[in-house]
This record gives structure tokens, sequence and C-alpha cells, in this order.
């Protein structure tokens, strides 16, 4: 009874009011301290997982978080794979850990990185590895295609470009390159509708993680049969399509969990934005860990997608429009590895103190191709500028300074969607981490970027989005109270204008427009 009380309290499953009365929100949280539901998330991220237990009212229980690193299996013909078996049996010691201290758990929640695919046969046995966004051996399946498919219809069709990082053109390239395995494969699946199978022995695939494989139509919510005819399959061989929570049917090993309900996995970013609260119109996220995004949330996505937007989606109500990058973090990263830079907080204090463009390089940061905003898989990394005085303390500072380039341009194709004033959400361990590039991304940006006092949105995001689709809301916090702030410096604006321009002709020169 008092449960079903508590519930009468909580806000509708819409997204845009996140309101709800002061008095109201009291009343629950003195409930939920005692007899608060438990919500398990799970976020699955291409170089590790983490679980954690949530309550009620969107706390983290203490001494459930968890956490389990690996690598992707990379190779020089562009192979990134994860092994599915091994990648299960690591979420699975994930939530033993979080949950060994919880009596009972009412909700999972999963976030789960976008654009995987793997293969099984009639058993569920695995036919193929995790084949990940970052693996580009379907280089020459997407120039096949280009000559098939209309690539402007197919975009404003699906929300996603031809291009080596989408399923569909993965399928094509197994069916050209490996005939054998596509053929005793039985079933096409992300990753986390081979976790949920496993673990409840249920098979059901989310609106949002169908609308980042390429043959999802972005406007009818359903398979797009022309999509799927030129990746060689049918509708028969992917999961149903549902958002519905499940409960098990077999094979939960957890006493705790017998009776929960599972909420079908939800992709990564647009988990991340709903766990930061950047879900209105003048509230984007932009999120850099290995990789980085630029992403808004919309409950109504224009009828003509920008040209070089991406669309996904939350959910069946709530659309997710922008632009990601194969660069962040993880270029960084590798450059202060091989270029002997100093160690990071001398270099963020260097950079700090240094001109803006005062290093005069250039930077193209494609190590792993191009994806947002032109989309070209096989750009390479080009620094133009060198000489004898350039440090490798320069050459990070121009490679973090090219990618606020990039995130600007999917800036200012979101802008017709944008409502003022535009304050940006900054998440991402490698912001987080590095300040200084908070203030550098707002400067070329020309917008206020606020850095959440909470971190790890993608679990909260996983959390909450579980929540709702069980009925159960949390309102949301006063996000520009609760943040970090950082001002754009109008003095710096012109500096980086001009290395804008001198990045965006070199870019023109080696790579090519794609417009």
């Amino acid at each position: 009874m008092i449960f079903q009380l508590v519930q009468q309290c909580w806000i509708s499953n819409e997204i845009a009011p996140f309101q709800a009365n002061s008095w109201h929100t009291v009343a629950m949280n003195e409930h939920r301290i005692n007899q608060s539901p438990h919500t398990l998330a799970i976020d699955i991220g291409s170089s590790s997982s983490r679980c954690e237990v949530f309550t009620g009212d969107l706390k983290p229980l203490p001494s459930t978080f968890s956490q389990r690193t690996y690598q992707l299996v990379t190779g020089s013909d562009g192979k990134a794979e994860l092994d599915p078996e091994n990648l299960l049996d690591v979420v699975r010691a994930c939530i033993q850990q979080s949950i060994k201290l919880v009596e009972t758990i009412d909700v999972v929640g999963i976030s789960c990185f976008w654009h995987s695919i793997l293969g099984v046969d009639d058993s569920f046995q695995p036919t193929t590895n995790v084949l990940m966004w970052a693996d580009t051996r379907a280089a020459e399946a997407v120039q096949s295609l280009s000559h098939e498919v209309d690539p402007i219809s197919h975009h404003q069709a699906t929300g996603t470009r031809l291009h080596t990082s989408y399923p569909m053109a993965k399928l094509r390239w197994l069916k050209d390159e490996h005939p054998d395995v596509f053929d005793r494969t039985a079933r096409w699946l992300s990753f986390p509708e081979f976790l949920q199978y496993r673990l409840t022995a249920t098979l059901t695939v989310s609106t949002s993680m169908a609308s980042g494989t390429g043959f999802f139509d972005r406007t009818e919510l359903d398979w797009n049969h022309q999509a799927l005819q030129h990746a060689g399959i049918t509708a028969d061989r992917l999961s149903p399509l549902s958002d519905e929570p499940v409960t098990s049917e077999g094979g939960i090993h957890w006493p705790q969990l017998k009776s929960a309900k599972w909420v079908p996995a939800i992709g990564d970013g647009a988990a991340n934005n709903f766990g930061s609260y950047a879900v209105v119109a003048n509230h984007p996220a932009l999120m850099v860990g290995t990789t980085g995004a630029l992403r808004l949330v919309t409950d109504c996505p224009p009828d003509v997608l920008p040209p070089r937007l991406w669309q996904y989606r939350l959910d069946e109500r709530h659309a997710l429009l922008g632009g990601a990058l194969s660069e962040g973090g993880g270029v960084i990263a590798w450059m202060m590895d091989n270029l002997q830079a100093p160690d990071h907080d001398t270099l963020e204090k260097e950079i700090a103190r240094a001109v803006p463009d005062g290093h005069g390089l250039t930077v193209l940061p494609y190590l792993a191709g191009e994806r947002s905003p032109n989309w070209h898989s096989d750009a390479v990394g080009t620094i133009h500028g060198l000489r004898f005085d350039s440090s490798p303390q320069d050459i990070v500072h121009a490679t973090m300074e090219s990618i606020g380039y990039s995130f600007a341009a999917i800036l200012d194709d979101l802008s017709p969607l944008l409502e003022a004033p535009v304050e940006i959400i900054a998440t991402g361990n490698a912001l987080r981490l590095n300040q200084t590039w908070i203030q550098m991304i707002a400067d070329i940006c020309g917008h206020t970027l606020l850095l959440p006092r909470t971190t790890e949105s993608s679990l909260r995001g996983a959390a909450l989005h579980a929540m709702r689709q069980t009925g159960a809301s949390h309102p949301s916090p006063d996000i520009r109270s609760d943040s970090t702030r950082f001002e754009p410096r109008a003095d710096h604006r012109d500096q980086y204008n001009d290395a804008r321009e001198r990045q965006t002709a070199l870019y023109k020169l080696l790579v090519g427009a794609n417009q």
C-alpha cells in the first residue's frame, strides 16, 4: 500500500516535464530511505563494464559499484572485436560484485555500446565475435553499397550513413567475404541482446539499440526492408522489437535477481544524455572518453535530417541527434605515450598557460578514420607545420584544439534545433580529468559548458530509463547549480576561428569535402 501511494506521487513517463512538487519529492524520499526499490544499472563500454545499484530516488548504494576492464582485439586489416563469451563473463562478474550485499533487485537497466553485431546459430552459440563500431574491414562493402543505395535517401530513411561503423555494412562484408559464416548464422544480434537472452532466456531488441544498426527506419520505427535487402538478410533473422521489460525464464544464477524486471538495453550515448539530464533543447551533451560525441535529445526530430548528423533513438518518443568522433581521449593518450610528453598534470598546466593556436600546427586527428562530421572512414592522421622548436606539448595541444573544432562543426549543424541560452553539459572521464580542455572547447564553440559534479552518467541513465519503463520516475536536479561553469572567453575566439579555417583548408586538400 505504501509503495502504491508513493507511485502516485511520481511524475508521468514523459521526459519533458522533469519536475515534481517539492513537498511530494520530500515525502517520497522519506519512504525510500527505508523501503526503496533497487535498480541494478549495467553499463557496457568498449573498454570496461561497470555496475551499480541505485535506490528509488536514484542514489547509488554504498559498496555496490564494480568495474572490469578489457581491450579490443585489433588487427592491421582493421579488425576490432570482442569475444562475446568473455565479455559475458566480465559482465557476470560485475553483477556478482555489485549485488552481493543487496537482498533484492527489482529492476535491471542496461546501457551498451551502439553499432555492435554478432551472429549466433540455432543453438544460440556465437558464429562470430562481437564486431565493434571501430572495425573497418567493411570498407569495400561500403563502396559496393554506395553504388546500389542512394546515400542521401538511405541517410534520410535510417538516420545513418553508409559507413563501416554500422552493422549494415558489416553484414554485407560478412556475406561477401565469409559466406560460410553468414549462411550458418541463424540470427544477428547486438551484444546486449546476446546478454539478455543468456541471462533471462528472452530475446528482444529495444528501439534505441535497433536505431543504431543502419537498417532501422527513423520515422516508421520499424526495420527498413530495403536496407535489410542490401545487407542480405530478412527481418526474421533479427530480434523482435520491444521496449517492454522482461522477466527471467531461466538462466539467472543470483537469487536477488529472480523476480527482477529486465529493461532492454539502450545505447550508451542515449544513457549518457539521460543520466546527465541533457534532455532539453538548450542542453546538448558533449562527451569525451576514449572517443567523443555531441548529442541532443528531442521529441520533434526534423523531417529532413541535416546531412552530416545522425539520428538514433532514446526510446519510441525521443530521438537523439548529433555526431560521434572516433577521436577523443584515446588519441591524446596515444600521443602522450608515443611522443614522450610530460606527465598529465604538467602537460595540462603548460597548455593552460599557452596562447591559443600559438604552436602554429594544424592537426587532422583521424588515427582511426573519421566519423563525424564528414564521415571519411579512410582519413588518416596528419600534423602540418612542424618545426625544430615544435614540442610534444605543442602537438598534444594542437590535437586537443582540433578535436574541439570537430565539436564546433557538429554544433553548427545542430544549431537550428537548439534553444537559447545554450549551455552544453560536459561528460566523460577525459574531460573530467582535463578541465583545461573543457575551457578550450567552451572558447572554440562560444557557449558555456557545465561540468556536473556527479559522475557515471551512463550508469545513472541506464537506471533512470529502467525506472521509468517500469512505472517510476525521478525529478531532475537543478543541473545549473550542481555543476562547475566554464564560460567562453571572447578574446580567444578570433585565434580559434582562424585556426579552424586553416584546418578546414588542410582537410579539403588532403581528405576532400563530403557534402
